[in-house]
């Protein structure tokens, strides 16, 4: 008998319990107060996640700028050189999908809030992100921050390796 390694998708139910129609603005209200504590929570996890992996390339500079401070780029050892900067690129990627990732996330969790104010009296997000038209380009940018560090990292080695 073959196993289901993977679950089931999620299917949202077809019907929800009623509300009360006197009662609908109510929920509606506790609903949008617990999914922007939710997106707080996500923001901050954001944060952490982002300070790691800018702890881990700087880190990963100074071993290179330090782990013989006496010598000169060109004269440090190759495969300690090529290493690091292998696994920096390597660390660089996966920064690279975990903004991604949370970008997709924000962008479904803003979404759901725009949802959920159309049942509230103002819709300030959605007022909000029309003031901001273009669409704010912070995560865009940032998302270009492990790309350029990854070409640095590369370029690094690769100089290392034709001087060598």
């Amino acid at each position: 008998m073959a196993e289901n390694k993977h679950p089931a998708p999620y299917e949202a139910p077809t019907s929800l319990s009623p509300v009360p129609s006197d009662k609908q603005h109510e929920v509606c209200l506790e609903q949008y107060k617990a999914y922007i504590s939710d997106l707080g929570n996500i923001g901050t996890r954001y944060a952490t996640v982002q300070g790691f992996y800018v702890s881990v390339i700087v880190a990963l500079l100074s071993v290179l700028a330090l782990a013989e401070s006496n010598k000169i780029l060109s004269q440090l050892q190759t495969g300690t050189l090529i290493v690091v900067c292998l696994f920096a690129v390597a660390l660089c990627f996966v920064w690279a999908l975990t903004i991604r990732f949370y970008k997709r996330l924000f962008r479904a969790k803003f979404g759901v809030l725009k949802a959920l104010e159309g049942n509230l009296a103002y819709r300030c997000f959605d007022v909000e992100f029309k003031l901001l038209k273009p669409e704010p380009l912070l995560l865009s940018i940032e998302s270009n921050i492990p790309i350029v560090l990854s070409l640095f990292f590369l370029a690094l080695a690769l100089i290392k390796l034709l001087v060598h």
